[in-house]
């Protein structure tokens, strides 16, 4: 179970999600219609699998707590995802704003054995205390896609960047965000930022990640948090100013290759 307070990522969920509909009930139907960062994705798309995503962990969770097996995700709740599409932005910012409530509303005051109940993920049994967080994830990134969408070109908060750092390069977490590619190839990296380091290896078996590892590395990277969780969830290049690159050239290749794909 990850060491991550999912107590904190319920509270900066609230005014991510906030700000998010905020600008999502901004948006007009040509906007909603219009290309996203993510590739082959409408902006409408886009959203509507953010919010489709905030109904399917209030699913998970409801499903945590009493034993059901009602789908949460995948193709069986394809359906939810184009109902929001269709109903546009305002209608999915509400959505979003009831759904989160309920969210939070079931979780916040759960004891801590609650918040270790399990329900069926894609990738296997995750508990809720692993949902409070990834739902920060999905909220966090797909709000910073639609930002970029729209032509912002910096970097996450650094507070909620380096929570989510936190989360996604924890040794004990199994966020979906640290999963492996296919054949990416073996390296190890040193991560840098704001106070904290990790030493990530890449291998046949998935990825190892140690805090504050002093060992070898291929490559080092320093950045802001903010641009480091960008460069881990695979949404900027690591070449540029916002980072500073020590090690073989050759990696730097690698780790785009381990990192640089889309999240499912």
């Amino acid at each position: 179970m990850s060491s991550v307070d999912p107590r904190r990522s319920l509270e900066l969920l609230l005014p991510e999600v906030e700000a998010l509909n905020a600008e999502v009930a901004r948006l007009s139907a040509e906007q909603w219609q219009a290309p996203s960062n993510c590739a082959g994705w409408q902006i409408g798309d886009l959203l509507a699998h953010v919010v489709r995503n905030g109904w399917s962990f209030l699913v998970f969770v409801r499903n945590a707590l009493t034993g059901e097996t009602n789908p949460a995700f995948g193709p069986a709740v394809q359906r939810v995802q184009d109902e929001i599409k269709a109903a546009g932005p305002q209608a999915a910012a509400e959505r979003q704003a009831r759904e989160t409530d309920q969210f939070v509303g079931l979780v916040r005051g759960l004891s801590e054995a609650d918040l270790g109940r399990q329900a069926q993920h894609p990738r296997g049994l995750r508990s809720v205390a692993w949902a409070c967080s990834q739902r920060l994830v999905e909220v966090a990134f797909h709000r910073w896609d639609l930002r970029r969408s729209l032509g912002y070109n910096g970097p996450l908060n650094g507070e909620l960047a380096r929570h989510l750092l936190d989360f996604m390069l924890d040794p004990a977490s199994v966020s979906i965000m640290t999963d492996l590619p296919p054949h990416a190839p073996p390296d190890t990296f040193r991560l840098v930022a704001g106070g904290s380091a990790w030493r990530v290896t890449v291998g046949p078996n998935g990825r190892r990640i140690e805090p504050r590892a002093a060992g070898p590395a291929s490559l080092e990277i320093v950045a802001e948090p903010g641009w480091l969780a960008l460069a881990l969830y695979g949404r900027v290049p690591i070449e540029g100013q916002p980072f500073r690159l020590e090690g073989l050239p050759e990696a730097r290749r690698r780790f785009q290759l381990a990192f640089g794909g889309q999240p499912a």
